[in-house]
């Protein structure tokens, strides 16, 4: 995933699209989306995962969740910021990453799922979709495609642009 931005003309045309898709979104589409959550938590080690199993049961009882784009991030003192499924929709993941690390209180932990691509992977869907699949939810949808190891690489650095966060 390049850690550059998406051009503006780039950023409306994945709105627009993200936007006729949860406008049209059906029951069967709804299903599928909701099947992938215990997958993605599958995927997490079991020692990971426990603390997060209790924090989403606890988030069910007590304390304050908050939802948002991640660019309208402006927020203080939580402990633990998840973005699943947002880094390759985004315009600007760096930004995105100093935003939630900025919300975290000390200690505090950031969970990312992301669609990853091998390397075999990426180059078919930059060659093969992105030409053929234009129009679909699939390409127009996302600004990003990433490798594992790039997303690993944004997750050690340390994005210092907390101006690049919008005020809710």
């Amino acid at each position: 995933m390049p850690a550059g931005t998406a051009g503006k003309a780039r950023w409306r045309q994945a709105q627009a699209v993200e936007a006729r898709y949860w406008d049209g979104l059906d029951v069967a589409e709804l299903l599928r989306i909701a099947s992938e959550k215990p997958a993605f938590l599958a995927l997490i080690s079991p020692d990971r995962a426990a603390p997060f199993v209790r924090w989403i049961d606890a988030m069910t009882e007590e304390g304050e969740y908050l939802q948002r784009a991640g660019e309208d991030l402006d927020a203080r003192g939580f402990d633990t910021v998840i973005s699943y499924n947002v880094l390759d929709h985004v315009r600007d993941p760096m930004a995105v990453l100093a935003c939630a690390r900025a919300a975290l209180e000390p200690g505090g932990t950031i969970l990312v799922g992301v669609d990853c691509l091998s390397v075999a992977g990426r180059a078919r869907f930059e060659h093969v979709p992105r030409r053929l699949a234009r129009g679909s939810i699939l390409v127009e949808a996302h600004p990003h495609s990433s490798l594992e190891g790039q997303v690993r690489a944004m997750m050690a650095s340390n994005p210092s642009r907390r101006s690049a966060c919008r005020a809710p």
